[in-house]
């Protein structure tokens, strides 16, 4: 037998894991609107293309679907920290959890049907922010833990790395090292992001 949601019980039983979370109350995004419920759009349709929008989104339209993709959601969130996890019990296995840096991002947010909107393509805060976790065993003490608010790139991952190991960073790398601010101390000190999209 195992404790249901416990790491063992959903590695060997996949539909355990398919039933975590069922059983809990799911809160909608507090500006959640369905679409029915729109009557006036907050954008325009030439900015908001809502009909080249990918029907893989269409979750957002309705209170049902976006609970289902939610709790979905969810449990992915759950497999990758189990995931994670193991990865952690590995490196400590073969003696490489003292000198193995870990970078945990994402390409990008979604909406959850906040002000009826769904998909990633608006180049709003929900899209645009992602968590972007450094674990550097090797850090001084003083600096671990750190929470940073500074703006960061997923195109500041390349140099940072390469900064650890010592190679010279190229000139044609548009992103920054982020070692001094993981380290505590200088931010790298964007003052805006911004986004390109490619047709």
């Amino acid at each position: 037998s195992c404790l249901v949601g416990s790491e063992m019980c959903i590695r060997d039983s996949p539909e355990t894991y398919k039933s975590l979370y069922r059983d809990k109350e799911i809160p909608l995004p507090v500006d959640y609107i369905a679409k029915k419920d729109i009557k006036t759009p907050k954008l325009p349709p030439e900015v908001l293309h809502v009909s080249d929008r990918q029907n893989i989104y269409d979750f957002v339209d309705n209170k049902t679907d976006l609970k289902e993709r939610i709790i979905r959601n969810m449990q992915a969130v759950t497999g990758i920290d189990m995931l994670v996890g193991n990865l952690r019990a590995t490196l400590k296995q073969l003696n490489l959890d003292k000198n193995t840096i870990i970078i945990f991002t994402s390409d990008h947010g979604i909406f959850w049907g906040e002000d009826g909107l769904g998909g990633k393509a608006l180049c709003y805060e929900v899209c645009t922010k992602v968590p972007m976790i450094i674990h550097n065993p090797m850090s001084s003490k003083k600096s671990k833990g750190i929470v940073n608010n500074e703006l960061v790139q997923t195109i500041d991952i390349a140099p940072t790395m390469l900064q650890y190991a010592g190679i010279n960073i190229p000139n044609s790398y548009q992103g920054k090292p982020l070692n001094d601010m993981i380290e505590g101390n200088n931010a790298v000190s964007y003052t805006h992001l911004r986004a390109h999209e490619t047709r």
